[in-house]
C-alpha cells in the first residue's frame, strides 16, 4: 500500500504554475519603452537639424560659387570664327569675346559677351569693385560679384601671364583668371582650340567664304 500511495500523483503536481505579468513589471516595461522612444525622437530631431544645417551650408556655398562658375563656363565656351578675324579682346578690367555659354542664355547660342570690373565710389570712406557681365542677347549689364579690394583680369598666352591680350587674328588665350591681391578668385580655360585654323585640304574645293 505504501508503494502504491507513493506512485500516485495528483494532476497539479509536477507541472509549472502559469503566471502573467504583474502591474509593476508592466509599468517598468512602459517606462523603458517611453525612454527608448524619447531617445529615438531626440536623435532623429538632432539628425534632421544637422542635415538641414548642412543643406543650408551647401546651398550657401553653391550660391557663393555661382559667379565664378558663370565666368569659367563662359570662357570654356569661347568660340573662334576665322583665322584672320579676332573675336577676343582683353585688358586689365575688361574682356570681350564670343561664347556659346553666356550666363543668361539656356539655348547656348553663340553671342558676344563682355565681362568687366567696375569701380564704385559710394562716398569718401566707402568704395568697392563689381564684376559685371553683359551679353549680346540679354542686353543688360548684370552685377554678379562685389569685391572690397581691386581685382583684375590676366591672360595666359602659353608662356606668361599678361594684363593685355589683343590678338590681331583668330586667337584665344590659353587661360584667363581673375586675381585679387595675388589670390586667384577664378581660373578659366577655353575647351575648344585656341587658334583658328583652315584645313590645308580645304583649298582643293575652291574658295570658301566664312
Amino acid at each position: 500500500m505504501m508503494k502504491l500511495w507513493q506512485k500516485k500523483r495528483y494532476p497539479h503536481q509536477g507541472m509549472h504554475a502559469k503566471r502573467g505579468f504583474t502591474l509593476i513589471e508592466m509599468l517598468v516595461v512602459l517606462v523603458i519603452l517611453a525612454l527608448v522612444i524619447s531617445l529615438l525622437i531626440q536623435s532623429f530631431s538632432t539628425t534632421w537639424r544637422s542635415f538641414e544645417r548642412l543643406s543650408m551650408q551647401d546651398l550657401a556655398i553653391k550660391v557663393a560659387r555661382l559667379p565664378a562658375s558663370w565666368f569659367t563656363n563662359s570662357v570654356a565656351g569661347a568660340v573662334l570664327y576665322h583665322p584672320d578675324t579676332s573675336l577676343f579682346t582683353g585688358t586689365r578690367d575688361r574682356l570681350e569675346f564670343v561664347t556659346s555659354e553666356a550666363p543668361d542664355d539656356d539655348m547656348h547660342i553663340p553671342q558676344r559677351l563682355v565681362w568687366r570690373i567696375d569701380y564704385q565710389n559710394i562716398n569718401a570712406q566707402e568704395s568697392h569693385w563689381t564684376l559685371v557681365f553683359e551679353s549680346q542677347l540679354g542686353g543688360q549689364s548684370r552685377t554678379v560679384m562685389t569685391f572690397e579690394q581691386e581685382p583684375h583680369f590676366e591672360y595666359w598666352n602659353g608662356q606668361q601671364w599678361l594684363l593685355d591680350f589683343r590678338p590681331p587674328s583668330g586667337l584665344l588665350p590659353s587661360a584667363v583668371k581673375i586675381v585679387q591681391n595675388d589670390v586667384v578668385w577664378a581660373l578659366a580655360k577655353p575647351l575648344r582650340p585656341v587658334v583658328a585654323d583652315i584645313p590645308p585640304e580645304l583649298a582643293q574645293f575652291g574658295v570658301y567664304e566664312f
